[in-house]
């Protein structure tokens, strides 16, 4: 009688982990407006007459992303751009 009251201690919440309802995501007003990012990684640097300007790499592989920067200044590796 102890063994199977013991048993059933263990084993019975093992039951409960299973979900028997389709689960919902309920999205709000707030989050449809939300701007999605993604990381651009640093691809080359062009210099022209112009100026100097980092190109990065979207990584969903989008059009690259030009940023211009001054005489004397490193382009930084990677960053968080707007997605396309």
């Amino acid at each position: 009688m102890l063994r199977l009251l013991l048993v059933a201690v263990l084993l019975g919440p093992v039951g409960v982990l299973e979900a028997n309802a389709a689960g919902r995501t309920y999205k709000t007003e707030r989050h449809e407006d939300r701007i999605e990012y993604e990381t651009c990684r640093f691809k080359r640097l062009s210099r022209t007459e112009d100026g100097n300007f980092c190109i990065y790499r979207r990584q969903s592989g989008g059009t690259d992303v030009s940023m211009g920067i001054d005489d004397g200044v490193y382009c930084q590796p990677q960053f968080r751009c707007k997605k396309e």
